[in-house]
């Protein structure tokens, strides 16, 4: 569908001006200039060679993380096999699909024991490793975080600020 929307942006763009005309809820959706944004980020899907790229470094990633998943499932389950782990990535991407708790507190956990409970483990230590894992993401992510913010001299109080002066309505609306 993305595809078809990156291929065809004249025709998507004489339907959004038809059916926003029709549905002026519509107009909320979108802000000035957010439409042709989209087409830009779409881009990567028409040109073959990007989008092959961007393809292969997302299965080198997915590949990655099954790999430290299932290093962390074996130390917790040393029976575990990588289609625990291929499993287990899977519902955890769904589980923190849904709407739920800031940095998917819970969502996580319960994600990763049910993917676990498969595989007929005991709760006690499906929830361990669960734990294990979301405190390893948010470990590793933060201090990656947090070496490039002190590398470019950054704050967070200056990036909200940035924010703030790019798009003042947004965080009006927000509180």
């Amino acid at each position: 569908m993305l595809h078809l929307l990156a291929r065809n942006q004249s025709w998507a763009n004489l339907q959004y001006e038809h059916w926003s005309q029709r549905l002026p809820a519509m107009r909320k959706l979108l802000k000035p200039g957010q439409l042709e944004a989209l087409f830009e980020g779409l881009v990567v899907l028409v040109d073959g060679r990007r989008f092959l790229r961007v393809l292969l470094l997302m299965i080198l990633n997915w590949g990655i993380a099954i790999l430290q998943f299932y290093i962390l499932l074996r130390a917790f389950f040393p029976q575990a096999e990588l289609v625990w782990a291929m499993l287990t990535l899977g519902v955890m991407a769904m589980g923190v699909a849904v709407p739920s708790s800031p940095g998917a507190v819970g969502v996580l956990e319960i994600s990763i024991m049910g993917a676990l409970s498969v595989f007929g483990v005991d709760a006690s230590t499906a929830l361990a490793a669960a734990l294990t894992a979301h405190l390893t993401n948010y470990l590793v992510t933060g201090l990656i975080g947090a070496y490039a913010f002190l590398k470019d001299g950054l704050s967070l109080t200056g990036v909200f600020r940035d924010v703030r002066k790019i798009s003042p309505s947004s965080t009006e609306e927000t509180g």
